[in-house]
């Protein structure tokens, strides 16, 4: 069976001679095994570092990264991102192949939207915003194994001289991107570099390529800031790899409501075709939101 990596550049190459894409290298360039030596060293890490006094723990987090773990590029090798450690991150296998077959959960989360401010009908980066962020990496950083597979990191010290919708420039104050389960925010590094995903002729989006900004992912689904009104957008057919795709749909009228309510709330189930045995899932549990 061909590896997704392979399907990848074979799909790219197709629409490329067909003029839908701009034409990857043919051939591509070597992989240096890059992953591979990644979860052997992610796992060493977590060895060193717990083995001494959680032993069982160890045991469970070596089961499940080498049984159900994959390294995920954060910025598409496809796309000229660079085949090395810093660019890549762990990924649930299940949740990165499952198709999204999950219904949102009924309920609200619980006393989210009390704590956020509105602004045109959508949910805006506010104080109460960046104490919902707080209270999430408090809980990352409360447990060894939320901590290894999630990160919601400070604010960066200084607005980002950056080219990007205002909404995000405000995220970005309040935590230098996230890795939410299989939500991932771009921090102020992997955002500039990963534009290229919307250079004319590489994936169709609705209106001028210059009126969106991308913003982060869903699995391995690129999500996208209309530029004008703040939207947000992602290709969530998860029977077809985004790049082939011909559904673009909104998913929320704000990067603050799509947190609150797809990232921090009950709407996670859904946007990414999780289960509830995610470990996200359990972090949101054990907050109450959802």
């Amino acid at each position: 069976m061909k590896s997704q990596f392979k399907l990848k550049a074979d799909a790219l190459k197709q629409f490329g001679d067909e003029g839908k894409l701009v034409k990857a290298p043919n051939p591509l360039p070597a992989r240096a095994g890059t992953e591979k030596g990644y979860k052997q060293n992610f796992f060493k890490k977590v060895y060193a570092q717990f083995n001494d006094k959680n032993p069982e723990f160890v045991a469970a987090a070596r089961r499940r990264i080498f049984g159900n773990m994959n390294p995920d590029h954060v910025w598409e090798l496809q796309l000229g991102g660079p085949d090395v450690r810093s660019n890549l991150h762990m990924l649930d296998a299940t949740t990165n192949q499952v198709i999204g077959r999950h219904q949102a959960a009924d309920h609200a989360s619980a006393g989210l939207h009390a704590h956020l401010g509105q602004h045109s009908g959508a949910l805006m980066i506010t104080e109460e915003f960046r104490q919902s962020l707080a209270r999430a990496r408090e809980a990352i950083d409360s447990s060894e194994e939320w901590s290894i597979f999630n990160s919601v990191p400070a604010g960066v010290s200084r607005r980002p001289d950056l080219d990007a919708p205002e909404e995000y420039l405000d995220f970005l104050m309040a935590a230098n991107g996230a890795i939410m389960g299989s939500v991932v925010i771009l921090d102020r590094k992997y955002a500039e570099k990963s534009q290229g995903l919307i250079s004319p002729n590489r994936v169709e989006v609705p209106e001028d390529p210059d009126d969106w900004f991308v913003v982060g992912k869903i699995n391995e689904n690129p999500m996208l800031v209309n530029r004008r009104d703040g939207s947000v957008w992602t290709y969530p057919d998860m029977l077809t790899s985004w790049w082939a795709s011909r559904r673009f749909e909104r998913v929320a009228d704000s990067l603050a409501e799509f947190v609150s309510e797809q990232a921090l709330g009950s709407g996670y189930l859904r946007i990414t075709g999780s289960t509830e045995t995610d470990e996200w899932w359990q972090l949101l549990r054990h907050l109450g939101n959802v």
